[in-house]
């Protein structure tokens, strides 16, 4: 098992919560995981690249459905934070992404066959 700590998105900073860059940007820290973790000459034989697994708790489920090829409905995240402008976890910015990075997309991984999520 590998655990990421995505930067400005865990307990000790908050700092791209409600950014483009958090957004997709926590799929390809995954992506550059398992990337690291299939070279690793350490870590590697105890790895079999045809089961890699993702679980994700919360954003991190949003996170895992992109690595499988899920497409965020951003109007839908707009909407639900209209009808729920208090859901800080989900509507800190309103429901609108902090455009800090335009030239990133959801990216899947097709290294990755399994799911288990967890509050997504």
């Amino acid at each position: 098992m590998v655990a990421v700590i995505h930067p400005g998105d865990n307990s000790k900073d908050h700092s791209r919560l409600g950014t483009l860059s958090n957004l997709y940007g926590r799929p390809i820290q995954i992506s550059e995981a398992i990337t690291a973790t299939l070279g690793d000459p350490m870590l590697s034989p105890f790895v079999n690249a045809d089961q890699v697994g993702v679980i994700g708790y919360s954003a991190g489920g949003e996170t895992a459905l992109i690595l499988s090829g899920a497409t965020p409905d951003l109007d839908r995240l707009r909407r639900y934070c209209q009808e729920r402008p208090n859901d800080r976890d989900a509507c800190n910015t309103q429901g609108e992404l902090i455009v800090d990075r335009d030239d990133l997309q959801p990216v899947a991984d097709p290294r990755v066959h399994a799911l288990m999520l967890l509050a997504p």
